[in-house]
């Protein structure tokens, strides 16, 4: 039987090394995911998460960048 995963795509704030808001976008994996696969390669992702999903945590697509 194939899992089930709730989608939780939210927009969050995304910030420069100063602090500094500088863009928004939509946001592909909860936290928790997030967690578990950063620093992997993409190629990585499904075996971790149990089931396929985007490479990108923020697609550029999905991202506004702030002046």
């Amino acid at each position: 039987a194939r899992r089930q995963r709730q989608m939780c795509i939210r927009d969050r704030l995304i910030v420069d090394q100063n602090g500094n808001d500088c863009a928004r976008g939509i946001v592909s994996f909860s936290s928790d995911e997030i967690n578990k696969v950063k620093g992997l390669k993409s190629d990585q992702l499904e075996s971790i998460l149990g089931y396929p999903t985007k490479s990108e945590i923020i697609h550029r697509d999905d991202m506004v960048l702030k002046n």
